[in-house]
């Protein structure tokens, strides 16, 4: 259920127990009722994995970064504040066994904590984590020793090492090309027409930012693509 959630990005938004089968002889899982699925892009997925990191770690600072970058301001937000308020819940359950500490009800404490302090998760996230929070209490259910920051640890592993295989850095790297290489004929277009203006003696110049902000985030999306495939590149062929 994991790797629904973390790996495919395709996963059943309400596993409820009227909503999961377990056949134990042989560990198949059905899923009864799937009007509610929900989808997470790649860095939707990304953000989770190290919302759970950081939450193994007990560590508040990691905490509030992440949740301000996956999530949605929706009223002015005091970092600081954020960061003592998780930094108090997180402290009652440090004197408890790992085995005790009931990561669905923490993650759920969190959650509320980040929405008060002015930041939504989109609903796709909120979904999602809804569903990681049911998942444990099933897993609970057919062990109580199982652990969910276990299991996600050791999937992240896993997903760390697919992302080092060359076929995936070859695949992001020729992914940020082609994008770079469709916004080429704008730059070039627009670049001719400024010069031609300025030859002319006709430069006019019309500021309208009301776009920008979106228009960065799509640049630095494509050049992030574009970077990471180039430094995963390098560090390939190095330890080769």
């Amino acid at each position: 259920m994991i790797h629904q959630l973390l790996v495919d990005g395709f996963f059943h938004g309400d596993p409820h127990p009227g909503n999961v089968f377990v056949n134990l002889d042989d560990a198949q899982i059905i899923f009864l009722d799937t009007g509610m699925m929900g989808r997470l892009a790649e860095d939707q997925r990304t953000g989770i994995i190290n919302l759970l990191k950081a939450l193994r770690n007990s560590d508040a600072v990691e905490i509030v970064r992440i949740a301000m970058t996956i999530g949605v301001i929706h009223k002015p937000v005091d970092q600081r504040a954020l960061r003592r308020d998780i930094d108090r819940l997180l402290n009652r359950y440090l004197s408890a066994a790992l085995s005790d500490i009931p990561f669905a009800e923490v993650l759920s404490k969190i959650l509320i904590l980040i929405f008060n302090r002015g930041i939504r998760l989109p609903s796709e996230l909120t979904l999602a984590l809804k569903a990681l929070i049911q998942t444990e209490e099933i897993a609970r259910t057919l062990n109580p020793e199982i652990q969910v920051a276990d299991v996600t640890q050791t999937l992240t592993k896993h997903l760390f090492m697919e992302q080092l295989k060359p076929e995936t850095i070859m695949a992001r790297f020729n992914s940020g090309i082609a994008e770079l290489f469709q916004l080429a004929p704008q730059f070039y277009g627009a670049i001719s027409q400024l010069l031609k203006q300025v030859q002319s003696g006709k430069l006019t110049v019309e500021l309208d930012a009301s776009d920008l902000p979106r228009q960065l985030q799509e640049f630095t999306v494509i050049a992030n693509r574009f970077t990471i495939g180039l430094t995963l590149a390098g560090m390939t062929v190095g330890s080769a």
